[in-house]
């Protein structure tokens, strides 16, 4: 059954910015403050409007806070009764180095980049907003001396605080939904796989 989530708010912001924030994964609402009879697994609100608020999971967020950092929040609260809050990163190295993010088993983001330094970056960058208890860095074992390189640096910034993968790609590269390029299809293919630790 799919978790609901309903923003109670007369910000309208604030609503489009969380819906934005889930991408469909869960059943969306937004109602007023006004409205006592909340179905719903997590409520998100604001500070201002908090204490109108009957119920067992509010997430309160503020202007600044971007979509990334609301979905991060929203998921960690859906599932705290999880055992462990693991994050997985699925990197498929090559000349486009596809790469994804999940948190508890649940798509925080996939994209497409250029270049190991922007990869790196935009890891750090990531994971400044998950709250994790366990990070896995899988890596596609194809991609030649890409795979190397982002190796090279996946180890030299994050062999401190993540386990790093070598996960057998095959059959990654093949397109099965239209709102995702091939590269990302293929990091998230790698990043729900069980990889050989090397690192």
């Amino acid at each position: 059954m799919n978790k609901r989530v309903v923003v109670v708010s007369g910000n309208f912001r604030l609503s489009f910015k969380v819906q934005l924030a889930i991408e469909g994964q869960f059943i969306f609402d937004h109602v007023y403050p006004i409205n006592q009879q909340i179905q719903a697994d997590i409520v998100i609100t604001t500070y201002e409007e908090f204490n109108r608020i009957q119920h067992p999971n509010i997430i309160i967020i503020d202007d600044k806070s971007n979509s990334f950092e609301i979905k991060c929040k929203i998921i960690r609260e859906l599932y705290k009764n999880s055992p462990e809050a693991v994050c997985n990163i699925g990197i498929d190295p090559g000349k486009s180095i596809g790469i994804s993010l999940f948190l508890i088993g649940r798509l925080l983001y996939a994209d497409v980049l250029y270049s190991t330094k922007k990869l790196i970056e935009l890891i750090k960058l990531k994971l400044q907003y998950i709250k994790f208890d366990s990070l896995n860095i899988k890596i596609g074992n194809g991609g030649g001396e890409s795979r190397n390189r982002i190796l090279k640096e996946v180890q030299m910034h994050f062999n401190e605080i993540a386990t790093i993968e070598c996960v057998d790609e095959s059959n990654t590269s093949v397109k099965t939904t239209g709102d995702k390029s091939l590269h990302e299809e293929a990091a998230i293919k790698i990043g729900q796989r069980v990889g050989k630790v090397i690192y």
